[in-house]
């Protein structure tokens, strides 16, 4: 749920802060800046998230599936087959 916020929040601040850096360079609105804005601000929004679940010690459901898969390879039952 924090990565959700933080992730939220941080794409809001992004976008924000870009708008304004575009207009102090004389960059005027359009389709072009709009598509900019969103897609630095989606990218800061990823890494904010990607962060933020750096720091989960959970390990995720690939992993989790990586090593069920790994202990029924090397079980004793695996070697009969």
């Amino acid at each position: 749920m924090l990565d959700l916020l933080l992730s939220t929040a941080a794409f809001f601040a992004v976008s924000f802060w870009l708008r304004r850096y575009l207009d102090n360079q004389g960059i005027g609105p359009g389709l072009t800046r709009s598509a900019l804005v969103l897609v630095l601000a989606t990218v800061a929004s990823f890494a904010v998230s990607a962060i933020i679940s750096s720091f989960d010690h959970e390990p995720s459901v690939d992993t989790q599936t990586v090593q069920a898969l790994t202990s029924l390879l090397h079980s004793p039952d695996s070697a009969h087959q």
